[in-house]
């Protein structure tokens, strides 16, 4: 889970100059909506999301999935060579240059 690693990486570098702040990208409205939300959940879904929600210092943001390196091959793209799956999205380094927050209903 993204959160366990993002935390642990920060409790290992505890003591050095880094932000304290981990930002989390995600291209599922659906899973942002439930780590946004307080509702109760089917018990699957309960869980985790409440595991997420331990983790104050965590953000989560929306990444296009035409952004996200993760879903390269799922969309035809081969990882081997593409900028994406290696650097990321050309807009990640600047956050003025992030992509707006999505809105989440129920």
């Amino acid at each position: 889970m993204a959160v366990n690693l993002a935390t642990s990486i920060l409790q290992a570098l505890e003591g050095l100059p880094v932000a304290t702040t981990v930002h989390c990208w995600l291209d599922s409205s659906v899973a942002l909506h439930w780590i946004g939300d307080r509702r109760e959940y089917r018990q699957f879904v309960s869980n985790r999301v409440k595991n997420i929600q331990t983790y104050p210092n965590v953000v989560w943001s929306h990444v296009p999935s035409t952004n996200n390196p993760a879903d390269l091959e799922s969309h035809g793209d081969r990882v081997i060579g593409a900028q994406l799956w290696w650097n990321g999205p050309t807009w990640l380094a600047d956050p003025s240059q992030w992509p707006p927050e999505i809105v989440t209903e129920p």
